[in-house]
């Protein structure tokens, strides 16, 4: 029979808040570039609603434990940029209850896929094929999934989109979205322009019959094509 060790998650090691007294507080930081998803396991044994075991992204506290809190694992997604991360165990004033401890476990942040290579807008006349291309790295695995004007296209899920004979439906704005567990990321707008042929109708033939006209004056008419007499 294998026993997991209390002290950790995994059974291997895990970091432990340092010997504090009241009105003290022990702290573990690093720093991490965003966009990404942080997550971690972590446990408390404290007095609850007083003594605390929190995270926080710069100086803002994200998620917070206390009391008799066993092993459970927290997700924070972390912005863009270069962040300060810290878990800082505090106590109040007085009091001390269970082990006065918190710990921290299984830290990873996953960062989020870059789009490496834009696609470019193009024009093209109506019945032409058209390839949209782009590229994007990050953490495997990475998934791919193409838009039209905002909505998904079914089965567009490559780096590279064909379209056939596109027609004037084809029109429009298309980018591509890439995701994984890290979070997700979205290309810029690569437009597509599509000529259509116009058909020029033949000139209308001029008349060859001759043109009648009557002039009226008074109660007189005259003759086509003459003035009469008025």
């Amino acid at each position: 029979m294998v026993r997991s060790n209390p002290r950790t998650h995994d059974g291997d090691v895990a970091a432990q808040s340092g010997r504090i007294g009241d009105s003290q507080q022990s702290v573990l930081y690093t720093t991490a570039a965003g966009p990404g998803t942080l997550t971690f396991w972590w446990k408390v044994s404290s007095e609850a609603g007083y003594d605390f075991l929190k995270l926080l992204v710069d100086d803002s506290v994200q998620a917070s434990i206390s009391g008799e809190t066993d092993w459970q694992q927290r997700t924070v997604a972390i912005p863009p940029g270069v962040h300060t991360l810290r878990w800082v165990y505090t106590k109040d004033a007085s009091v001390s209850s269970g082990q006065d401890a918190g710990r921290l476990d299984e830290v990873v942040l996953t960062l989020a896929p870059m789009i490496v290579t834009q696609p470019a807008s193009q024009a093209a006349w109506m019945g032409e094929d058209v390839t949209f291309s782009a590229y994007a790295g990050g953490p495997f695995p990475l998934g791919f999934q193409w838009l039209k004007d905002g909505t998904v296209l079914l089965g567009a899920t490559q780096l590279n989109l064909t379209l056939p004979r596109v027609g004037r439906r084809d029109a429009g704005v298309y980018v591509l979205r890439a995701t994984n567990s890290g979070g997700s990321v979205v290309s810029s707008n690569a437009t597509l322009t599509v000529f259509v042929p116009q058909q020029l109708q033949p000139p209308l033939p001029s008349p060859t019959a001759p043109c009648c006209f009557r002039w009226r004056c008074g109660r007189g008419l005259a003759s086509a094509g003459g003035l009469g007499g008025v």
